[in-house]
Parts: C-alpha cells; sequence; structure tokens
C-alpha cells in the first residue's frame, strides 16, 4: 500500500512475508528559509508515520540537516558526516536514536573533490 502523508512526506508499505513488512519513507524537509512552525509541523508528522511499527524501516529523502560526524557513544550516527552539526541536525540525529534507524549517509566516507 503506499500513501502520501503530505506533500513532504510519503510512504510505501510492503508485506514481505506473513510477519515481516517494510515501510519506507520519503521525506522532503523544509529548507533553511522555512522556519518554526513549518518545520514543526513536519517533523510531527513524520514522527507520526515512525512511531506505526513495522518490522523493517527505511527513511531517506532532503532532510535539509547537517548531522556532523557521530559522537562518542552514539550508535546510530557515523564518524563521516561533515561539517558541524546544526539544530536540524541535532533534531534528526535524537529522532533516529529514538526511532533505533542508522543515519547511512554518516557511515561512508566521501570523496575529497
Amino acid at each position: 500500500m503506499k500513501y502520501i502523508v503530505s506533500s513532504r512526506i510519503g510512504l510505501l508499505l510492503l508485506q514481505l512475508d506473513a510477519t515481516k513488512t517494510l515501510k519506507i519513507v520519503q521525506a522532503y524537509a523544509p529548507t533553511s528559509e522555512n522556519e518554526g512552525e513549518e518545520v514543526e509541523e513536519f517533523y510531527s508528522e513524520l514522527d507520526k508515520v515512525l512511531q506505526n511499527k513495522s518490522t523493517y524501516t527505511v527513511l531517506m529523502g532532503d532532510l535539509n540537516a547537517k548531522i556532523g560526524r557521530g559522537k562518542d557513544g552514539g550508535i546510530y550516527t557515523g564518524r563521516q558526516g561533515l561539517r558541524t552539526r546544526n539544530i536540524r541536525g541535532e533534531r534528526l540525529v535524537t529522532m533516529a536514536e529514538s526511532n533505533k534507524l542508522y543515519i547511512g549517509s554518516s557511515w561512508l566516507k566521501k570523496a575529497k573533490i
């Protein structure tokens, strides 16, 4: 089943077998030009989508956040993030940790261009 949650969040639910489900969430966060209420509404909607449990969850998209490098002791962020973590990055990391989601891009070494 597929759903359009909002203009910024899409959801695809797949039944893998009798007991396992895969939830794929595509999200596009407001840009830095949009602060305040629009960002709060986006994260509230995203949190509701992630609260519905599934066996496997994939969250992907442009979340307009800088997560920086993972901190010692953090298991959901890797050491390959770029730049310093910003407020949105902190929020994304907190959300990832509370939903037990790994931030994949922080585990991959970036090519120097």
